[in-house]
């Protein structure tokens, strides 16, 4: 029989096992589609794994023992193994008492463990939150600021269309959420034209500047994080131009989708709940204190103390930047004075953003990573956004067949180890408009939207136990944490429909505030990986990742659409919180769309996360104390978090045709409608 590259003939067997080629096919290097023989190798390492590490898992593998026993052996056995049950059912009922044998914690490659729907035990369920369900029959807004929801419904009220009303909602949500994005960030949108079923996305992802290289932070992390030098290009405003210009409505003015938010700036803008921790957190509250722009917007002058929840505070100086981007569009910030005023702030603080870089920059449309998961398609943003690693979590979880009563603790158990393999593959993505790694990602995002890869990971988990070492999962390297982010979901009258995240990446960005313009930049020059920064756990950076100019770096962020087979619209969601972003839309989207709880019901459930490194399972206060047991009895190390590390924004469409929307009761969200 012939191998692959040399491989073992064992390594065959598993791709016969799993229908993937004829056994009877002699040529298989010849002949093998290219994706298959990846899929191929990647099984090997997966078995290679495993003889290394035997004292770790197990050397019984029912996979094997099925291949051993031959199909028509295997069929007697189930036969006997059927007798046995309806025998022992029998004993039972006459009260003749069966003997169990213990559970085996020994199984190899998915033993299957049907979730117990019905259980005795009253399931937990956390206080409803004080969030507001949306109910609307025509169009509906999310946003995870609450003044900016009303913005963009009177928006819509003007018959502007789904991307007039996000772009006034984000330049809303730029001022109270200030924390979390602005005009100095960059986003990422989804938009859904009913009429067509046209599903594009728009990149307006900050670039690296000319002058970056790799070793430009001499190994200082901290440089990438905090002031002017890791400042990447803005994308925000031209992003809402370009958007504007193709999907807007013409009749609503570019000037009067800005005009609320500079009403805002000058007559106060509300601190919510929100906006008040992110002040206090340490260490933002200490590095308020250091830049003087920043300290002139956050710090009251009464008190000399951040503001608190409940008090305004003005902005003119942003106001008047506003007002120029009303009257000039998006040139003035790239081209123009703004743009002057920007590159010299920048520069005198040490950044290396040029007049050139601020000309050069483009945004990108491109077609929406769009993937068949069983009755409904999922669209979402390709590389460097996280779509594909959305779609991957939910077509894995998609061989459970989930269903009302499935959340039990061991759904809990096997959406983590989905996680796991997601995140690990994640760890070789970035940018496809780098010429040096274009090939490699797409065929990765190939192989991510493909079943066949989805089922392969689906194979692997077991339901007795996890695996706390990453290179088991398959991942090479590290990839950085990415942070403060907000949200936005919109449902125009016409049924368009659009998912937008936005960010400045950590909270407050570079904590430099540009004094001539009252732009708050953003430090997204921490998403690329460096070959002399290591993270914590020893893990070497990913190369796909590194830095390069004109290049932008990888996000978590994942707005998606899910439509049903038809091309109607069923759901809107998108979620600010980092890297446990795309865990949280993954999440809130198997409760809604499988589990079938309404879209409130589903961002109000506590959530867990696992993004491979740290090896750990994040879980939310209030989560259920059964399943945090049953995840440590499968050796899960697990960390409980406070509520708010990851915000949802979400609208469905219902089959009576109403609109039910939420923004996450984790912040200062609101939705509106009519």
């Amino acid at each position: 029989m012939s191998s692959l590259n040399g491989r073992s003939d064992d390594a065959r067997q598993d791709y016969e096992y799993f229908q993937l080629f004829d056994p009877d096919d002699s040529d298989l290097d010849e002949e093998m589609d290219p994706d298959v023989k990846i899929l191929l190798q990647e099984s090997v390492r997966h078995r290679s794994y495993l003889v290394r590490n035997q004292n770790e898992t197990t050397d019984f593998d029912i996979v094997k023992v099925f291949k051993r026993i031959g199909l028509k052996k295997l069929f007697l056995v189930m036969g006997l193994l059927a007798t046995v049950l309806v025998v022992a059912v029998i004993c039972v009922s006459l009260g003749l008492g069966v003997s169990a044998r213990p559970a085996d914690d020994s199984l190899g490659p998915n033993p299957v463990v049907p979730i117990v729907k019905g259980a005795t035990k009253t399931k937990y369920v956390p206080p409803i939150s004080s969030s507001t369900l949306g109910n609307y029959s025509k169009a509906a807004v999310s946003v995870d600021g609450k003044p900016c929801a009303d913005i963009g419904l009177d928006v819509l009220k003007r018959n502007g269309t789904a991307v007039d009303a996000a772009i006034a909602a984000l330049f809303c949500d730029g001022l109270y959420s200030a924390h979390s994005m602005g005009i100095g960030g960059g986003f990422l949108m989804t938009i859904f034209i009913k009429e067509t079923g046209e599903i594009v996305t728009l990149n307006a992802r900050e670039t690296a500047p000319e002058l970056s290289h790799p070793d430009m932070f001499n190994g200082d992390q901290q440089l990438a994080q905090r002031g002017a030098l890791a400042a990447a290009v803005p994308g925000e405003v031209k992003g809402y131009w370009e958007a504007k210009k193709r999907y807007g409505n013409p009749d609503v003015s570019w000037a009067s989708l800005i005009q609320p938010s500079i009403d805002m700036c000058r007559q106060g803008v509300y601190v919510s709940f929100s906006a008040a921790n992110a002040m206090e957190d340490h260490p933002e509250n200490e590095l308020i204190f250091q830049d003087p722009g920043m300290k002139s917007r956050f710090v009251n002058p009464a008190t000399n103390q951040t503001w608190k929840e409940g008090d305004f505070y003005k902005c003119e100086d942003l106001a008047d930047t506003l007002e120029r981007i009303a009257t000039h569009g998006a040139d003035d910030f790239y081209t123009g004075q703004i743009a002057k005023n920007l590159v010299k702030d920048i520069q005198s603080a040490g950044g290396i953003i040029s007049m050139e870089d601020m000309k050069n920059y483009e945004v990108k449309w491109e077609p929406s990573v769009s993937v068949k998961i069983g009755d409904n398609v999922f669209h979402s943003v390709p590389p460097p956004g996280s779509g594909t690693v959305l779609a991957y979590i939910m077509n894995i979880m998609s061989y459970y067949h989930l269903s009302p009563g499935d959340d039990q603790p061991l759904f809990y158990h096997r959406l983590a180890e989905a996680f796991k393999y997601a995140y690990a593959i994640r760890t070789k993505l970035g940018d496809p408009n780098d010429e040096d790694i274009a090939e490699e990602v797409l065929g990765l995002v190939k192989n991510m939207t493909s079943d066949t890869w989805a089922f392969e990971s689906f194979s692997k988990i077991n339901d007795s136990f996890t695996i706390n070492d990453p290179e088991y999962y398959g991942a090479d390297f590290s990839i950085p944490n990415d942070h403060g982010t907000a949200h936005c979901s919109v449902v125009s009258q016409n049924g368009d429909a659009v998912t937008v995240t936005s960010t400045i990446n950590l909270h407050y960005g570079a904590m430099y505030l540009s004094p001539s313009t009252g732009i708050i930049i953003n430090d997204e020059m921490d998403d690329f990986s460096y070959p002399n920064i290591t993270n914590n756990f020893g893990v070497p950076p990913s190369s796909n990742n590194f830095v390069k100019p004109g290049k932008r770096p990888l996000s978590s962020m994942a707005p998606a659409i899910v439509t049903d087979g038809k091309g109607n619209l069923k759901l809107v969601i998108g979620a600010a919180g980092g890297t446990k972003i795309t865990t949280s839309i993954a999440y809130t989207s198997i409760r809604n769309l499988w589990f079938q709880e309404n879209i409130k019901q589903a961002i109000d459930s506590r959530r867990i996360h696992h993004q491979l490194v740290p090896m750990q399972v994040d879980y939310e206060v209030g989560l259920d104390e059964d399943v945090s047991t049953f995840l440590m009895e499968r050796k899960h190390k697990l960390r409980q978090q406070d509520l708010g590390k990851s915000v949802v924004c979400g609208i469905t469409k219902e089959e009576n045709g109403r609109l039910l929307a939420n923004a996450d009761f984790r912040k200062d969200g609101g939705v509106a409608g009519f």
